[in-house]
């Protein structure tokens, strides 16, 4: 990964800061409360999605930026209600594999539906030139957060 040759700007700083919150609590306000998928919170949302292409550990690192004992309640709720599916690994007991159910799987393409139209509804409002540059910013972010996460 690239390093800048610069200071990155206070204000540049600040705004990542000010738009993450923003953002959160704009999802948040639009998927939890009076508007929630299915009753879910954002977090048991996104380990649904993160389930989607497959069965995962839930023993290692989970999957969505949470500690190991979150992803454990959170996945102790979801299969109370029968979203997901635990499974012991023979090789290792310890470790449990967790997949999606088909109930679980219709509500979270169902979600992902719903995000995507409120996605699509934001950055409709945008110029193509931004829309453009946000495209371009959020893949070079994408690949410094999983680098940060790696480190």
């Amino acid at each position: 990964m690239q390093t800048r040759a610069t200071a990155v700007p206070l204000d540049l700083q600040e705004q990542l800061i000010t738009i993450g919150s923003r953002l959160s609590r704009y999802m948040i306000a639009e998927f939890e409360g009076e508007r929630a998928m299915d009753s879910l919170t954002i977090d048991q949302f996104c380990l649904l999605h993160a389930l989607c292409n497959g069965a995962m550990s839930m023993s290692d690192n989970p999957p969505i930026g949470i500690t190991r004992a979150g992803a454990a309640g959170l996945v102790s709720r979801l299969v109370e209600r029968t979203l997901v599916t635990p499974a012991e690994q023979p090789s290792n007991r310890r470790q449990i594999m967790v997949s999606l159910t088909p109930e679980g799987n219709r509500i979270q393409q169902g979600g992902h539906e719903r995000a995507l139209r409120e996605a699509e509804g934001l950055l409709s409002r945008l110029a193509d030139d931004d829309v453009q540059a946000l495209a371009h910013a959020f893949d070079s972010l994408g690949a410094v957060l999983d680098e940060a996460a790696r480190s």
